[in-house]
């Protein structure tokens, strides 16, 4: 997965890329690949509740198959502490149950 984050890093340019996992109750950073500068979130995205994080995100999947989230004061303040200014964010599918995100933070486009 570190391979395929670095690779998709090359292409797209962002400050973070990540996968989010979930049971749809909690939610962890399971992997991420960082920019030079940029401080991990591994430790602090731990076993966080899902209702709450994913709230946001949860709008922008109601109409589309990515949360594409162009201007980052959208959603709530825990994404500002972090330098976020635009995200996106491709839920993923084991057996048509979500397990989880891929996301890219400042990413270029």
């Amino acid at each position: 997965m570190s391979n395929a984050l670095v690779a998709l890093s090359e292409t797209i340019h962002p400050d973070h890329l990540y996968i989010l996992e979930t049971e749809l109750k909690t939610i962890s950073n399971t992997f991420e690949w960082c920019k030079e500068g940029i401080t991990s979130e591994m430790d602090t995205l731990q076993n966080l509740s899902y209702d709450e994080y994913m709230l946001g995100w949860e709008t922008f999947l109601e109409h589309d198959t990515m949360a594409f989230i162009p201007d980052i004061e959208m959603l709530k303040e825990d994404y500002k502490r972090q330098v976020i200014y635009r995200l996106i964010a491709a839920p993923l599918y084991h057996k048509g149950k979500l397990t989880g995100y891929l996301g890219a933070d400042n990413f270029e486009f």
